[in-house]
């Protein structure tokens, strides 16, 4: 045959590269897809701009539906959602009802999902991004409840009764329903947060407002400070009293009763912080403290947790 006779064409040996030559090359072809797609984005919205002016608004949804809302091309195939905080990443996707390999990802309304997303109290912020030409990215950041408290929920109904619910507030005072199908946290988290009293009137009823009670946003800075100690994690609060005249109350754990004034909350927790420790040397429990006062502290004392047997100082 005459093929047999024809010389054979020495076969072309594709260099090895290393490692970091097949990086700069990945990177350097993701550049092009993208500067690609930048482009094609940037050419269709001046189509677009022009067939505004010379054509009206009518042609150019004519066009819209034609060649992007309609377009295979920008069909929806992959959702990247990423959540900062305790909330459901499933709740988030059926709650706006996006659909994968249905929905156009030209055609969703970024700015309707966003308001939407962001009506719903136990969430802070949320942000979307067209990635083209089929991919949605999602950032959702969730408040952290820190305190939990009792508010009269009215009955729309009969608008004569109605009950007691128990809500939280974040660490800036944004109120937050009781939420199962967004929130992440466990019952037994939700409890064990400490709860706040005295707020029957501190304008505490709509969620996903800013409560902005100046003795409220006192018990948010006190908790902020209060995590700072160095016995906060072996004390955790259960309970902070606000409705006693102008006065703090806050319980632990272990049954400590702590009197604040809240114009003065960094040196009340100076002079706890020294009365524990001195507890500590002297192996005693404390059992209330009036802060309140300048002079000559009110300390009562447990000498064991097993006997409850009590010493008064001045």
């Amino acid at each position: 045959m005459f093929w047999k006779n024809k010389a054979q064409q020495p076969q072309v040996q594709k260099p090895i590269l290393s490692p970091e030559e097949e990086i700069r090359i990945l990177i350097r072809r993701r550049h092009i897809r993208s500067y690609f797609w930048s482009g094609l984005w940037c050419v269709t919205l001046i189509g677009i701009v022009l067939s505004v002016y010379f054509l009206g608004q009518n042609t150019l949804n004519l066009i819209l539906e034609k060649t992007l809302y309609t377009n295979k091309m920008f069909t929806l195939r992959q959702v990247e959602l990423l959540s900062f905080g305790q909330v459901n990443k499933e709740s988030v996707l059926d709650f706006l009802g996006i659909q994968v390999y249905r929905d156009n990802l030209m055609a969703l309304d970024l700015n309707r999902m966003k308001r939407k997303l962001e009506h719903v109290s136990v969430i802070e912020s949320a942000s979307f991004e067209r990635g083209l030409p089929d991919t949605l990215r999602i950032q959702v950041y969730a408040r952290t409840p820190v305190i939990r408290f009792y508010r009269w929920v009215l009955n729309t109904d009969t608008l004569t009764d109605g009950n007691w619910e128990v809500c939280f507030l974040d660490e800036d005072g944004y109120v937050i329903a009781p939420d199962d199908y967004f929130c992440c946290m466990s019952d037994i988290e939700l409890s064990s947060l400490p709860m706040l009293v005295g707020v029957y009137n501190k304008n505490m009823r709509i969620a996903g407002e800013q409560c902005k009670n100046r003795e409220v946003l006192n018990v948010l800075k006190f908790m902020k400070l209060y995590k700072k100690l160095f016995f906060s994690d072996l004390e955790a609060l259960v309970e902070i009293d606000i409705g006693n005249s102008g006065f703090l109350i806050a319980k632990t754990v272990s049954q400590m009763e702590i009197i604040l004034d809240p114009e003065e909350l960094e040196l009340g927790l100076a002079r706890w912080e020294k009365i524990y420790r001195y507890g500590m040397d002297h192996n005693l429990n404390i059992g209330r403290i009036d802060l309140s006062v300048s002079n000559n502290v009110p300390v009562t004392w447990f000498t064991s947790v097993q006997t409850g047997e009590r010493l008064s100082s001045p």
